[in-house]
């Protein structure tokens, strides 16, 4: 699904057509495939019930009417409650412990429902791995073929026959060391098939990568996508409509939170302190686990 973009200030871009929801596809996985119980189901039916008056309210949100500080706190508070109807099998994978801090670091969350139940080829992308990589061993473990980019880093000398890595990051346009996600598709051959995971940490990059995925219409073939938010930049000039709205046309292409996590190493800043506001606290560094609601969506009939 391609859109059209309009600029939004210096760097960050809004929506210029908005999106129309999608419609579900014929791609629930059903109880026979789950292996699960009707007392289970009826669990997730309840939560999924519970959840419809948020997500109709994300997608019906009227941004043009916000001013940007209406959108931060909009944005910040909905990013903090994902659904708990989209996912049943959620787990914590990889990570390493940061002494200094006294906290986990590098750690990703990921609904494994899929992972379970499909037998479909699993394609998972990897840009940030810095020196941990945890998380991308042991997805590879699940017959995974993990594609790793990170333009800071050597490539380690010994990993799986699955992994593979590219001395090269993420952009909106291409160069030297960088490109696009669509262009690592075309070249790897995946343009049309199903990536089953994203996990993106790139240090801001982020903010301008996203809008441009949801122009192009990479994301329309993506399951999970696992970003790591850094908002910091944001408050600087209070830049938060365009993120808002990502996030309402990320839930139109049918994508759900299902996990939020602070940086708790990073630790909450404070912005606005002058002779006439008080200042205010925020987690500008999260991470954050959206899904396309394809596995639960025939419990809604």
């Amino acid at each position: 699904m391609k859109v059209s973009l309009t600029e939004r200030g210096p760097t960050y871009r809004r929506l210029k057509t908005p999106l129309k929801r999608s419609s579900p596809g014929p791609k629930s996985l059903g109880r026979s495939r789950m292996n699960i119980s009707l007392e289970e189901e009826n669990i997730m039916r309840n939560l999924r019930r519970k959840d419809e008056a948020d997500v109709n309210h994300i997608i019906n949100m009227d941004i043009d009417r916000m001013s940007e500080i209406e959108a931060r706190e909009v944005l910040y508070s909905t990013l903090a409650r994902p659904q708990q109807g989209v996912c049943r099998n959620m787990k914590r994978l990889g990570g390493k412990w940061r002494p200094r801090d006294h906290t986990l670091d590098g750690d990703k969350f990921i609904c494994l429902d899929k992972f379970s139940a499909g037998k479909e080829e699993c394609i998972v992308y990897s840009f940030g791995v810095s020196d941990d990589w945890s998380f991308e061993d042991f997805v590879s473990s699940l017959n995974c073929n993990v594609f790793m980019y990170d333009h800071t880093v050597d490539p380690p000398k010994t990993r799986r026959k699955n992994i593979h890595f590219t001395k090269k990051g993420i952009s909106t346009s291409p160069s030297f060391d960088m490109d696009t996600l669509e262009n690592y598709m075309q070249i790897n051959n995946h343009a049309g098939k199903a990536i089953r995971y994203l996990k993106v940490d790139v240090e801001g990059m982020e903010l301008q990568t996203l809008p441009q995925w949801i122009e192009d219409g990479v994301l329309d073939n993506v399951e999970q996508i696992a970003i790591e938010l850094h908002l910091t930049s944001l408050h600087n000039n209070d830049e938060f409509l365009f993120l808002l709205e990502a996030v309402k046309n990320l839930y139109l292409l049918g994508f759900r939170l299902i996990s939020y996590e602070a940086n708790v190493a990073a630790g909450p800043q404070k912005f606005g302190s002058d002779w006439f506001s008080e200042s205010k606290s925020f987690y500008t560094l999260f991470e954050v686990v959206f899904m396309k609601d394809e596995v639960w969506t025939y419990l809604d009939n």
